[in-house]
C-alpha cells in the first residue's frame, strides 16, 4: 500500500480512538501555505513560461519564513524528477522582496523535457524549521505548440496617488500578441490591498478612442483611476493588470504597486492642454506648433515648481531631452512660445525637422510644487505622419 495513504489512515486511527483529558490550545507557530493560482498543462515546444503563485502566512510574519520546497515527481515511476526552493526576495519570478508572495516559474526543464503526468509539491520552512500544510498539484506536459498567449510590453501609471482630492488618472498597458493584435480579446486591471488575495475592483482597458484611450487600436489600452478608489484608506496597492486572447490564453500578470496618501499641501492640477492631434514632416525646413497646458495649485501659483512633459518615440524609447520644461514667462526668457506671463498657461514650442520619424508619439505632461507634490497626468498622442 501507498505509504502516504498507510500515513494517513494512521492519522485517522489517532483522531477516532485518542483523547485527551485536558486539550491545550497549542501556540500557533506554524507557518500556512496557501495557493494563488497554478498552471496545470505545459507544451513541450512553448517557449512560453507559466507560473505557479503561492501566498505565505506565518504567526511570526513573513520574514519568519525561510523558503518553500518543491519538489517534482514523475506520476508514473514516483521518482524525483527535480528539486528547488522558492524565495521571496524579487528574483527568479518573484515580484516584490518581503511580501509573503512566492512565485514559481514553470518551464519543462523542470521535468527534464519529458511528456507525461507530473506531481508537484510545495512545502514552507520556516527559520526555527517548523514545516507548513503542503501543497500538491498535478502537470500534464504534451507535445505541440499552443497558440501563445498576449504579452503586456510596458505600463505607465502612477507610484502614488493623492486621495486628498478628487482627481482621474490615466492608466495605460501597451499589449502586444504572437498572432497579431486581432487575436486580444480583453485587457484587465485589479485593485487590490497588498495583504489580500481577492481584489475589490476591477475594470477592462479600452483601446477604442474613449474611456481616456488616445488612439483606438494602436495597441495601448487605457483605464482613468479614479482617486477615490481606495475610499479614505492610506494604504499600499497592487494595480494587477492581465491580458487574455481569444483561444482563452492569459498573459504573465503584471502588477504595479501604489500607495495612497494625503498631504496638507496639495499637489499643482493640469488642466486644458492645447495640442494637436497631428502633425506633418515638411519636405524641406520645419514645422512648429506650441503646445499649452492651464495650471493651479490650491498653495498659490508661488507653489508650482515645474512643469514639464515627456516624450516617448513611436518605438517606445524617451528622448535624450526628457524632461523638457514648460514655462509661463510671455517668452521673454525663453523660446517657449508662452504668450502672457503669470496667468498660469505654460507653453513650449515643438519643431519638427526634415526627416523626423514618423508615426505615433505620446506626450506626459506633468507638474510638481515646492513639497514635491506631483501633479495629475494628461497623455497625448500625435500622430506624425
Amino acid at each position: 500500500m501507498n505509504t502516504k495513504i498507510l500515513s494517513a489512515l494512521f492519522v485517522l486511527l489517532c483522531v477516532l480512538n485518542c483523547t485527551e483529558d485536558n486539550p491545550v490550545e497549542p501556540e500557533k507557530t506554524v507557518p500556512v501555505l496557501s495557493l494563488v493560482s497554478a498552471a496545470d498543462t505545459l507544451f513541450l515546444s512553448w517557449d512560453q513560461a507559466q507560473e505557479i503563485v503561492l501566498k505565505v502566512e506565518d504567526p511570526q510574519g513573513v520574514q519568519d519564513v525561510k523558503w518553500i520546497a518543491c519538489e517534482v515527481f514523475e506520476s508514473a515511476t514516483e521518482e524525483i524528477a527535480s528539486r528547488d526552493t522558492l524565495r521571496d526576495d524579487g528574483t527568479n519570478g518573484d515580484v516584490v522582496a518581503g511580501d509573503g508572495i512566492f512565485i514559481k516559474i514553470l518551464n519543462t526543464a523542470l521535468t527534464g523535457g519529458k511528456t507525461g503526468l507530473f506531481l508537484i509539491t510545495f512545502q514552507a520552512e520556516d527559520r526555527e524549521g517548523n514545516l507548513s500544510n503542503e501543497i500538491a498539484l498535478q502537470l500534464t506536459i504534451v507535445r505541440g505548440v499552443k497558440n501563445k498567449p498576449p504579452v503586456i510590453e510596458s505600463v505607465i501609471a502612477p507610484d502614488s496617488v493623492d486621495i486628498s482630492i478628487e482627481q482621474t488618472i490615466p492608466v495605460e498597458c501597451s499589449v502586444s500578441d504572437p498572432e497579431g493584435p486581432g487575436d486580444i480579446e480583453r485587457v484587465v486591471c485589479e485593485i487590490y490591498q497588498t495583504t489580500d488575495l481577492v481584489p475589490f475592483l476591477s475594470d477592462t482597458l479600452a483601446d477604442d478612442g474613449t474611456g481616456g484611450d488616445a488612439v483606438a487600436n494602436d495597441g495601448n489600452y487605457t483605464f482613468l483611476l479614479n482617486s477615490n478608489f481606495a475610499g479614505d484608506k492610506i494604504r499600499q496597492y497592487y494595480l494587477s493588470f492581465r491580458a487574455y486572447d481569444l483561444a482563452g490564453n492569459e498573459s504573465v500578470l503584471v502588477r504595479v504597486l501604489v500607495q495612497t496618501y494625503k498631504l496638507a499641501n496639495h499637489p499643482p492640477v493640469i488642466t486644458n492642454l492645447v495640442a494637436p492631434d497631428t502633425m506633418s514632416v515638411p519636405a524641406q525646413g520645419a514645422a512648429e506648433t506650441v503646445l499649452t497646458v492651464d495650471v493651479t495649485d490650491p498653495e498659490g501659483r508661488s507653489d508650482i515648481r515645474d512643469v514639464y512633459m515627456n516624450v516617448y518615440k513611436p518605438d517606445g524609447s524617451g528622448s535624450s531631452l526628457n524632461p523638457l520644461s514648460m514655462e509661463d514667462d510671455g517668452g521673454g526668457n525663453s523660446n517657449s512660445g508662452d504668450e502672457v506671463a503669470g496667468d498660469g498657461t505654460y507653453s513650449l514650442g515643438i519643431s519638427l525637422p526634415t526627416g523626423t520619424v514618423k508615426g505615433i508619439y505620446t506626450f506626459i505632461f506633468e507638474a510638481v510644487d515646492y513639497s514635491n507634490a506631483r501633479s495629475n497626468q494628461i497623455i497625448h498622442k500625435i500622430l506624425v505622419k
